[in-house]
Order: C-alpha cells, then structure tokens, then sequence
C-alpha cells in the first residue's frame, strides 16, 4: 500500500493538481503570478518530500495534498520576496503580500474551501528550503523515463533539485524523442559537413522558349526544362554544361561562354529568337531577376556568372513538429576541406515544462552528400 501511494503521489497529474492549486491561490490572494522555474522546483520539491515522509503513514492522499499545499503557500507567503514574479516590482510584492496577511491574520489556512485538517503529531516537523534535509522518497521513484544518458544535477548553493541535464546528439533530420518535463533546451553546438556543391538541386534549372513565324503569326514553342546534374563547376565547365543540355532538346543551335574579361554570361541562339524563363538557374548565370528576356537571339548577363558555395546556412529547430525553438544563422568554413564546427551556446526557456515528441532539423536546403552532421543538445529535466 505504501509503494502504490508513493506512485500516487509522485504521478505527474497529482504533481501539477498541487502545483496548479498554489499557483491559483497565490493569484488570487496577491494578484500576481509566480515564475514557474528552478526556485520554485526547489521549495515544491524539499516540502513535498518532507511532508509525504511524515504523513505517508496515514495512507491518505487527500490528507497529504492539502498539507503540502498549504505548507507550501505558507512558505511562499512568507518568503515572497525570495520568488520570480511575473511583471511586478519588489515594492509591489511586499506591499501586497502585508495587506493579504493583515486581512487574514486571525485565520491559520490560506485556501479558501479546505478539506478538514487532519490532527498532526507536530506542526513543526516539516522541512523547508532553507532548513533542507535529503529525501526518504524511493530512488526509482526519484527518476522519470531514461531515454538518455543524464550528465549531472544542478546544484543550487547547499541545496541539490532534481533538475537532469541530458545531452543528445541528432544526426537525423527528424528524431522521436519522448521526454516530458523539459523546462529548457541549450543548443551547444553543430559541426556540418563542408560537402555541398556550387551548383544544388535548388539553383540547376534553366527554361527557356523559342520563337518561330507561321504566314506571318508570331508562335512559341513549349517550355524546355533542363537541369545541369549538381556539382563543383569552372565557368567552362558549366557553359559547355548547359549548351550541351539546350543542344539536346532543341533542333537549334545554341552556343553558351563568358567573357573572358568580364565573365558575363552569353546564350545566343544561332538560328532564331528565343525566351529565357525565370528559373532558379539565372542568378548563377549572373542575370538580375528583373531583367526582360524575351524575342532575341542573344542574351548577355547583367553581372559576372557566380560559382561559389553557399556562404552559411540559417539552422531552424523545431520541437513537436511546428514550434520553433532555435533559428540561427551558421557561418560555414570553406577553409576547412571537412567540417564546419561552431560552438553555439544559445538557450530557450519554456514557461512551464514541456512534453517533446519530437525534434526537427532544417539546414537551409543545405545538402550533406550523406555524409553524416551532428546538433548537439541539453536538456534539462526536472523530476518529481
């Protein structure tokens, strides 16, 4: 009976009914709201643990609640100025917190409908924050699920909370996690492979239409869509690239080179007039997005042609599927011939604690040639 009320009182719903109900009356009383973080953990969980040791005996859940919750508030009544409190100057606080004890000074419990209290041997035997005793409460009851090696436990001055940080390494786009009571994610540092090419599946594409008469009546051919296979490329390579492509799926005939003094890009089409499309091709080309290119036979481009790699990529973390986390823009070293390695150090803190199914990398369309890349993560964990 023992262990099944110790399951019962360190469940995860009975932990944030009694959580919920403190925070709902230090709202009402004070009209502020506690900060849900490491300095409340501590109180919760040093009171908590004293109470059920003492009490446990009694096998009645109710009966421990309603203590914890009311030593809890005492506590934080009393010690008010010691929390974070949303919003609200220190002024404030003391201010409030000696009205609300002025009007309830002739009555002993702070909750408005309290169930009955139960008689206590000692009114005294329960342990706060600042006199902290360690817990009698099982080890394996201590610990939440372990998907992860924990690394350490904060240690906040003589006082130890059972807040785990657990660093993982993702090397998958999309990694099933499963771990609840997140209260924050660091994001410590990534190393990228420096793998992608000049030309990528996202900037290959070249359209084009030819232009021809019939008795007279101007006419257009259908699109043509060619892609250059991604790769490392010299301005020749590319310009014989993509003549070749044109050349195979046209019955004209293109000639494709750049300058050698400016290194512009010239198309010219030897047998008639034709359109350049927009297409993802043309700013490696060197043709600006507004340019017109339509009905010539011969198109130079506005800037030099632009063969260089990606200069960094923005990373974007996601958590269960859609909520954004981390975005941060990653410089990449191309003086490097392997990887790009940069430390981070970047934190996001949650309100409350969080359940995370899931967490998703974006590279920026940034391909990794199957060659393997790493985020590296803590979390940190509180446990009841």
């Amino acid at each position: 009976m023992a262990t099944n009320l110790t399951q019962r009182f360190t469940h995860e719903d009975n932990c944030d009914y009694i959580i919920n109900t403190v925070f709902e009356n230090i709202r009402k009383k004070l009209k502020i709201n506690l900060k849900y973080d490491e300095i409340f953990f501590n109180a919760f969980n040093t009171i908590s643990s004293s109470v059920f040791k003492a009490e446990c005996s009694k096998n009645n859940l109710d009966h421990i609640n309603h203590i914890v919750i009311n030593e809890l508030l005492k506590y934080i009544f009393k010690n008010i100025i010691k929390f974070n409190i949303e919003d609200i100057t220190q002024t404030d606080i003391v201010k409030r917190t000696n009205e609300f004890f002025l009007e309830r000074k002739h009555q002993d419990n702070l909750q408005d409908n309290p169930p009955d209290n139960p008689q206590r041997d000692n009114p005294q035997q329960y342990n706060q924050p600042d006199n902290l005793q360690q817990s009698n409460l099982p080890d394996n009851l201590q610990q939440l699920r372990q998907n992860f090696k924990t690394e350490s436990v904060v240690d906040l001055g003589h006082n130890k909370i059972d807040i785990k940080k657990t660093i993982i390494h993702l090397e998958e786009y999309s990694s099933t996690i499963l771990i609840d009571k997140i209260i924050d994610i660091k994001l410590l540092s990534i190393d990228i492979p420096n793998c992608d090419y000049i030309i990528t599946e996202s900037c290959n594409e070249f359209i084009f239409v030819e232009n021809f008469s019939d008795n007279g009546k101007e006419l257009y051919s259908e699109p043509y869509h060619i892609k250059i296979i991604p790769g490392n490329y010299t301005s020749e390579q590319l310009m014989l690239s993509l003549e070749d492509s044109i050349n195979s799926v046209s019955s004209n005939n293109y000639n494709c080179r750049t300058n050698i003094i400016n290194n512009k890009t010239c198309i010219l089409n030897n047998d008639g007039n034709f359109d350049i499309m927009d297409c993802s091709l043309l700013s490696t080309l060197g043709f600006n997005g507004t340019t017109i290119l339509k009905s010539q036979n011969q198109y130079i481009s506005d800037n030099p042609i632009k063969l260089v790699k990606k200069r960094f990529i923005t990373l974007t973390i996601y958590i269960n599927e859609s909520d954004i986390i981390f975005k941060e823009r990653v410089y990449l070293d191309h003086k490097n011939d392997t990887y790009t390695h940069k430390v981070l150090n970047l934190q996001h803190k949650f309100n409350k604690s969080v359940y995370i199914n899931d967490i998703i990398i974006d590279l920026d369309g940034y391909n990794c040639r199957n060659y393997d890349y790493s985020v590296e993560l803590e979390l940190s964990q509180y446990v009841i």
